[in-house]
């Protein structure tokens, strides 16, 4: 029928959730698998793209949230769906995804995890010998994934530009310095209130050891570099940054790495 024909402009993912909803399943129970997107009410969670207006949207039906030119935010109650389809300036419908806060899939997507192996070992291309950096929000060096096989810290410094009891670094004249044997003892008063450096740091070099509830075997989430060293700059508690402190950072890092002897690469 027409009607059903105009369904043909829904993705995969729309269709799917609407043949789940429309088959008697509760949105709550859609919604719990963490991939398809429903609103409570059990209406679909879409991006309606095309030449229409938001009042067009409405008069068929949708519930429409953001709305700019060509692409419109929506909840589409199941009985409206041919209707909003059917509307002559819509082009597609698009299903909402679910996003996870997660780095599953980020190795994977760029090639890195073809030229190592599995973890713990990681053998093959994984970062060990090479210093990577960040200079960010700081991080939280009680995280496992920042931590080797017997449980000591990777970390070889952390400077913290942030706090001015000092001792400063060598060269610099203000900050706090803190090595390993501190980040060891969980002496040192550096940290992560913000979150951003440690959800970069497990992106760079992080190697998936902490597993929270085990919802996955370990190291499925390992970064680029799991066995890395790591220098950490906290340039910032709020996620703004001066560039010259920035600069600063980006010099201490290679400083040290010239001290020890290695490569280093900082973010």
């Amino acid at each position: 029928s027409p009607a059903l024909a105009d369904l043909g402009k829904l993705d995969p993912i729309a269709r799917i959730a609407l043949h789940r909803l429309r088959g008697g399943e509760s949105a709550r129970s859609v919604g719990e698998e963490g991939r398809l997107s429903v609103s409570a009410q059990g209406e679909l969670d879409v991006f309606v793209v095309g030449n229409v207006t938001r009042e067009q949207l409405e008069a068929a039906g949708a519930r429409v949230r953001t709305a700019v030119p060509g692409v419109f935010t929506a909840w589409i109650p199941l009985d409206r769906v041919e209707a909003v389809a059917a509307i002559a300036g819509v082009s597609r419908i698009e299903g909402a995804e679910i996003d996870q806060a997660t780095n599953d899939l980020g190795a994977i997507a760029t090639g890195a995890a073809t030229f190592r192996g599995p973890g713990p070992t990681f053998i093959g291309a994984n970062g060990a010998g090479v210093i990577v950096a960040n200079v960010d929000t700081g991080v939280d060096y009680d995280h496992d994934d920042f931590k080797d096989a017997l449980g000591n810290t990777r970390i070889l410094k952390i400077w913290d530009q942030t706090n001015g009891a000092g001792p400063a670094p060598a060269g610099f004249a203000y900050g706090t310095e803190w090595n390993s044997a501190q980040i060891n003892a969980l002496t040192s008063t550096a940290g992560d209130t913000h979150g951003h450096g440690t959800h970069t740091m497990g992106t760079a070099a992080g190697d998936g050891s902490a597993i929270a509830g085990g919802s996955a075997p370990a190291h499925t989430y390992a970064g680029m570099a799991p066995l890395a060293d790591i220098i950490v700059v906290d340039g910032s508690t709020t996620g703004s940054f001066s560039r010259t402190q920035m600069a600063d950072g980006a010099s201490y890092v290679f400083g040290q790495a010239t001290l020890l002897g290695k490569n280093a690469v900082v973010n």
